[in-house]
């Protein structure tokens, strides 16, 4: 069997879910495959320079080769990355991606971003919902999240998840958890 074959077997087919905004919208949230790598690095360039900084803490053009080498080397276990499609004119666009890698065997670190126009519709509360699904299927007990205390809408939606937030040696940064 070849390697395309050995990872398309192990997709989690049963992950994909499709929603419907409360605008109508109609998205899809799905685990990226390796082919990915054209639309998240499309998605990661119409980012704003704020979304790119406070997500990633760096303001670039596009995705450095070696983070989108890291969101293509998915074992769908250990590592796994979502991301929320929206369909126009036959044409699949990244409008939003959650992504998260063990430390250990049962904790992660997750980081979630939403492009700018797609902001404040339900996107990032249906990622969150289907990445603790996954997190907790692969025996996932504790997420950890780095995130920049100015990130305030970040915030805000850990502490809708019940994540709690706390204080790090950086000032600039804050450190939220939950266990699952």
């Amino acid at each position: 069997m070849s390697k395309t074959q050995q990872s398309s077997a192990s997709y989690p087919q049963h992950l994909i879910s499709h929603h419907t905004l409360s605008d109508g919208t109609d998205i899809t949230v799905r685990p990226a495959r390796p082919g990915d790598k054209e639309l998240i690095q499309e998605f990661v360039g119409h980012l704003s320079s704020e979304l790119k900084h406070l997500n990633y803490m760096e303001n670039f053009k596009d995705m450095p080769d070696n983070m989108l080498k890291i969101l293509n080397q998915i074992d769908y276990k250990k590592t796994m990355v979502f991301i929320a499609t929206y369909q126009k004119n036959e044409k699949e666009s990244v409008i939003g991606m959650v992504q998260y890698a063990t430390m250990d065997e049962t904790s992660c670190e997750f980081d979630m971003i939403v492009s700018d126009a797609w902001q404040n519709r339900g996107i990032g509360t249906q990622l969150t919902k289907v990445f603790i699904k996954a997190a907790i299927e692969n025996g996932i007990k504790t997420i950890k999240i780095i995130i920049l205390a100015s990130n305030l809408s970040g915030l805000a939606l850990a502490k809708r998840y019940g994540f709690t937030v706390s204080s790090s040696d950086d000032p600039t940064v804050k450190i939220v958890t939950k266990e699952l």
